[in-house]
């Protein structure tokens, strides 16, 4: 599980072809707008202004995703964390256990 969370915390994620979001560590919102974007930017700001927001809000995309992504891998990286304490501590108290001496008899 600890692999597991930390291999979803690094797996980058995407909103559309060319917009990569960054992963759960990071956020890369520097391709929130792509070079096709830019070209209709002035009518999709007016859009935006008033009140009319396409299937094009790549920010808005990229953040949901992200924050799904941050959702998912570190509560399973969490948990693997514990397990693993729980493992390390459980066998010192079990080495402790079987290496004490036998209480002798009168």
């Amino acid at each position: 599980m600890l692999v597991l969370g930390a291999v979803l915390a690094f797996l980058p994620t995407s909103a559309g072809e060319d917009v990569n979001c960054g992963s759960a560590l990071g956020t890369g919102d520097s391709g929130a707008i792509s070079d096709a974007e830019l070209a209709d930017y002035s009518s999709d700001m007016r859009d935006a202004y008033a009140g009319r927001v396409g299937n094009s809000d790549y920010v808005t995309q990229c953040d949901s995703r992200v924050t799904t992504q941050r959702l998912i891998a570190f509560p399973i990286f969490g948990g693997g964390a514990l397990g693993l304490l729980f493992l390390g501590l459980t066998s010192a108290y079990m080495r402790e256990l079987t290496q004490s001496p036998a209480p002798s008899g009168p």
